[in-house]
């Protein structure tokens, strides 16, 4: 489940902001923010970088551009599982205010193996392809794990929640992509393409 990490209050643009040190077993990453970029005329002005900092804080990771919503998840792709370091954000916006975010993490479950949950038994389903937001995984408390494969020529778009749309999601999936549910997450999942082509194939092990 969700932990809070820091909450970082960015009156400057141009400079990174840091949260404490923290152990790098994690997949995602969630923002609140008390901005919103759809409360604003630009739509183009609140955006921030996001990076990964290791190493006493002298190497950054993959570091990500992002746009300001009320809440923004992002995935963890450092591959730096076992390691402590910090979460920076920079501002890269013009806007004159500051914005206040609450940064949170997913913890991996497992990440050593140890204690480790198994399942011997997956239940297949395949979802058509639509442009209106759909149900792909409904909500499951006996979820240990879930797959999702983007069989279409088709963007799919991925939410942790009851509605997706292009332009508020959590994870991106290109045509013939493929995505492994975070560890622990049992909720509702929700979807939409582009364009109402093909289908995602997903296995869900209970």
């Amino acid at each position: 489940m969700w932990q809070d990490v820091d909450t970082l209050e960015m009156s400057v643009t141009g400079q990174w902001f840091y949260t404490d040190d923290i152990n790098l077993n994690f997949e995602l990453i969630r923002i609140h923010s008390n901005l919103s970029i759809e409360n604003f005329p630009d739509r183009l002005r609140l955006g921030a970088i996001i990076g990964i900092f290791y190493d006493e804080g002298l190497t950054i990771h993959q570091p990500k551009t992002f746009i300001c919503r009320e809440i923004s998840e992002i995935l963890n792709l450092s591959n730096l599982f076992g390691q402590v370091g910090k979460i920076g954000i920079k501002r890269i916006d013009d806007a004159d205010l500051v914005w206040t975010i609450k940064v949170e993490v997913m913890p991996l479950t497992n990440p050593n193996g140890n204690n480790l949950i198994k399942s011997s038994t997956v239940t297949t389903s395949d979802v058509d392809a639509s442009i209106e937001s759909t149900t792909l995984l409904e909500v499951n408390a006996n979820r240990v794990g879930a797959t999702i494969w983007n069989k279409s020529s088709s963007n799919l778009y991925i939410d942790f929640d009851t509605v997706t749309t292009v332009n508020s999601f959590a994870v991106k999936l290109v045509p013939d992509a493929f995505y492994e549910l975070p560890f622990g997450f049992t909720g509702i999942i929700s979807g939409i393409w582009e364009v109402a082509n093909g289908k995602a194939v997903i296995r869900e092990f209970v």
